[in-house]
């Protein structure tokens, strides 16, 4: 096996790197590792850890599957001191190099894009399940989510999710790309350049595939999110007076996670953190559904984005794919099992309307 297998599955190891104090808030957002340092995490593992790490014969450093929540900085400048501890996924099923090739034996990967408040973890439960099933996921933390200072917007959103997205692609991996909430503007500005269709008329390898908005805006370029609330925030929305440029959620229970049990809504509760207000008012910057193939993903007891509302963005789509989960607008934590099921549904559409074989 070669630098390209490497590359690719490394690119499918996710970080996250905690600067100075937690309670603090700063914190460099989750992002794809590349090969470049992987052995040098092997060889520096081993002396920092009791946790077994061993080489592979392909190149790889591979972690047992039961072993997956580590401590690890890309530079180990600082380690262990700063570092937190976050999961990091390594898919030891993936063995196919990447390339050229328009046919299933690519392993594609879904990647999600979080809502307002949330980061990465939130998607920790269905990623999990997605897992045993043999399927490769990534997930993206947003700069603006947690930012201290408040000086991260959707455009910051936007630039760094793009990055790591554009690392997966030019590794050759086939994406479908899952926005969740806010974070359907934040991947709809990511994908710009990456469209799998336009990618392979270039001659390039890999490419998103399919864009899901799950329970997410659609929104027009030039159009902010508060545009969208008709320029008022919900009145769960919370700003502080005098503002600290925060927005904050309330009412969590009823909103985000109406349909789970106490337990669970506290559990989910206490990994929200404040969101950037600027990120609301910075406009979206690109309209995918133009070029890409697209699903709209229903969740139909969203006590954040209603049914209806949810309706008239998948009409901005014009003729997507759709798919119905009777949940709250945390389905992806309440029926994990349901939301897999339309995923699925979007990578079969995905690839066969980018006109990938299916062996």
């Amino acid at each position: 096996m070669g630098a390209p297998l490497v590359q690719y599955q490394a690119g499918l190891m996710e970080v996250l790197v905690t600067s100075g104090s937690l309670s603090q808030g700063e914190a460099q957002p989750r992002s794809t590792v590349g090969a470049r340092w992987v052995e040098s995490f092997g060889k520096n593992w081993k002396n920092r850890s009791k946790e077994p790490i061993t080489p592979r014969t392909d190149g790889l450093w591979a972690l047992p599957r039961e072993k997956e929540r580590l401590v690890i900085s890309p530079t180990f400048a600082d380690f262990p001191l700063n570092v937190d501890v976050r999961s990091i996924r390594i898919p030891l099923e993936l063995k196919q190099l990447p390339g050229n090739s328009n046919s299933m034996s690519v392993n594609p990967v879904f990647v999600f894009v979080p809502g307002a408040w949330h980061t990465a973890d939130s998607f920790d439960v269905v990623r999990d399940l997605m897992h045993n099933r043999g399927l490769a996921t990534e997930a993206i933390s947003t700069p603006s989510v947690g930012a201290f200072p408040p000086d991260k917007g959707l455009h910051a959103d936007i630039e760094h999710t793009h990055a790591v997205l554009k690392e997966m692609v030019e590794a050759g991996c086939q994406i479908v790309l899952v926005n969740h909430s806010y974070g359907g503007m934040v991947g709809a500005g990511a994908v710009k350049g990456l469209g799998y269709t336009e990618r392979r008329k270039a001659g390039l390898p890999g490419g998103v595939i399919m864009v899901v908005w799950m329970a997410a805006f659609v929104t027009p370029k030039g159009k902010t999110l508060m545009d969208m609330l008709g320029g008022k925030h919900a009145p769960w929305m919370v700003i502080n007076s005098p503002d600290d440029g925060y927005c904050w959620s309330s009412d969590q229970e009823t909103i985000f996670y109406n349909d789970m049990s106490p337990e669970a809504q506290q559990e989910a509760i206490s990994k929200l953190k404040p969101h950037t207000y600027r990120s609301f008012n910075e406009p979206a910057t690109h309209e995918p559904w133009r070029e890409m193939p697209s699903m709209y993903m229903f969740f139909d007891k969203d006590g954040a984005i209603s049914l209806a509302v949810q309706e008239n963005f998948a009409q901005t789509l014009g003729n997507p794919v759709t798919y119905h989960v009777d949940a709250s607008h945390s389905a992806f934590l309440s029926v994990p099992e349901k939301v897999i099921e339309g995923l699925e549904i979007a990578l079969k559409e995905g690839r066969q309307q980018s006109g990938i074989a299916v062996n």
